[in-house]
């Protein structure tokens, strides 16, 4: 839970330091096939959040409006959530053993 609190932290201040930047089309493509490798793993894993896929369009279209700033914001925040949605999937496949009736 401490990670997942973090995590969330984090996408808070990846926003606030990539609108700092001024972003070009590499730089928003490259995110962007950042958060489409992430997301791929966690939706093998079955562990997509609905809040990533939302993140990710976001970005795809942003970046078809030639918004870089906002894709390259969008694809980051998308990664992020990926991966902790990885994290959590990874923490729950151990943890419940902590919660089953003995």
């Amino acid at each position: 839970m401490k990670a997942l609190f973090a995590g969330v932290l984090i996408v808070g201040l990846i926003g606030a330091a990539s609108a700092q930047a001024a972003p070009d089309q590499a730089s928003a493509s490259a995110a962007l096939a950042q958060a489409d490798a992430s997301a791929k793993k966690a939706g093998e894993m079955g562990a997509q959040w609905n809040v990533t896929v939302k993140a990710l369009k976001a970005a795809h279209t942003a970046a078809e409006s030639a918004d870089y700033a906002t894709a390259q914001t969008e694809a980051e925040k998308a990664d992020t959530l990926a991966k902790l949605s990885i994290e959590q999937a990874k923490e729950q496949k151990t943890l419940w053993r902590n919660e089953a009736i003995k």
